[in-house]
């Protein structure tokens, strides 16, 4: 499937032409039932690669981030005035389902932070491989499965036994100027959240990526 999806994006950018229906121009839509919401921002997938040397190129030797690439449910949390306001599933990228109600049973959520203005975080709901091999009976295939078949359940008391935790891995929006990607999980950090395991890499070369 990546292969025959690297071949039709080399194709749109050939020809120049998109069509409306086209993956390249979509988001793989969770399928959770509830009260739908838009996105404030929108939440889309990020470029990818599979080859280090193409990260290489790209950073053209300038300082990159680099931090693990999860594989859950992305979860849009938002605070405001430093109370937990609302917590959105990703959807189809611009409309997802409030799971609120569900916060309270995700580990990782904090249902205050220091901040006091309007903030939006994006993360992933993730439950790990030990978890899963206790849990599991067969019905899902992996974590990641697993993860997003729980946040189906509308009992919280359900939820809360699947262990499942919310890792940040960006910063949204604050209505501070932070710059770099870095600053910004600095933020995340000094209010409260366990982010992702990151890395600043300040002279990229083959060697020190992979």
């Amino acid at each position: 499937w990546d292969a025959k999806f690297d071949e039709l994006k080399q194709l749109e950018e050939e020809t120049g032409e998109i069509l409306p229906d086209s993956p390249t121009a979509k988001v793989s839509e969770d399928n959770i039932a509830g009260q739908k919401e838009e996105h404030e921002f929108a939440t889309l997938s990020l470029a990818k690669t599979k080859l280090v040397g193409d990260l290489v190129k790209w950073a053209e030797d300038k300082p990159i981030w680099l931090s693990w690439k999860l594989d859950g449910l992305t979860l849009v949390v938002t605070y405001d005035k430093g109370m937990l306001t609302k917590v959105v599933t990703r959807g189809n990228g611009h409309i997802g389902t409030n799971i609120t109600h569900l916060a309270g049973v995700i580990a990782g959520i904090p249902k205050k932070i220091k901040n006091k203005g309007h903030v939006v975080v994006r993360g992933e709901a993730i439950i790990s491989y030990e978890q899963f091999n206790m849990e599991n009976d067969e019905e899902y295939a992996n974590p990641r499965n697993l993860a997003s078949g729980s946040l189906t359940l509308k009992d919280p008391n359900e939820v809360a036994q699947r262990n499942i935790r919310w890792i940040p891995f960006t910063l949204v929006h604050t209505d501070e100027e932070i710059g770099s990607w870095g600053k910004r999980m600095d933020f995340l950090k000094e209010n409260g959240m366990d982010c992702v395991d990151h890395e600043c890499i300040e002279h990229p070369t083959l060697e020190n990526i992979q």
